[in-house]
């Protein structure tokens, strides 16, 4: 407001009015001063909004891959959970199938037998592929981490400058 009124003042007034003085030219450095410190002002404030923007946007990138992380690590549990179901099922319809004297009975446990050892022999190849995308996705996690926290150091740099003045 005081920048308008100013520069109000010295549009309407002719320069002669003054002369010379010294107190125009105060006023004239005045005047530019304060217009370079808006123009700095306002600078600084698009800047900090971008940064702000990159900041959320990062932080919300962090999240999603730290659900998927998340996610990767529930999948690998109950990968491993999932094999010693399937050895103790295993385990069982052999038993079963020793002790059956059915022969119905007992080619319907082989062929289960069967699939479950096929299951088992898949289960180790499907956890390799799953620990290896958690590793990655760990990776990605901690890249991404890095760079939100230089965000954050950004952040509170220009917090630190704020304050100081």
């Amino acid at each position: 407001m005081f920048t308008r009124v100013c520069i109000f003042v010295l549009a309407v007034l002719p320069v002669h009015a003054f002369g010379q003085s010294t107190e125009l030219q105060a006023l004239i450095a005045e005047v530019r001063y304060l217009r370079a410190a808006l123009e700095r002002t306002t600078q600084v404030g698009i800047r900090l909004q971008l940064l702000l923007h990159r900041f959320h946007q990062q932080r919300q990138v962090v999240a999603d891959i730290a659900a998927q992380h998340e996610q990767m690590n529930r999948e690998i549990g109950w990968g491993e959970n999932r094999a010693g179901n399937l050895q103790r099922r295993l385990d069982a319809l052999e038993a079963e199938s020793r002790n059956t004297n059915d022969a119905r009975q007992k080619a319907a446990l082989l062929a289960e037998i069967e699939t479950v050892r096929k299951e088992l022999r898949e289960l180790p190849q499907e956890m390799a592929g799953l620990r290896a995308k958690e590793s990655e996705l760990g990776a990605q996690r901690r890249n991404e981490e890095v760079k939100l926290e230089e965000l954050e150091r950004q952040l509170e740099q220009v917090e630190n400058l704020v304050t100081v003045r």
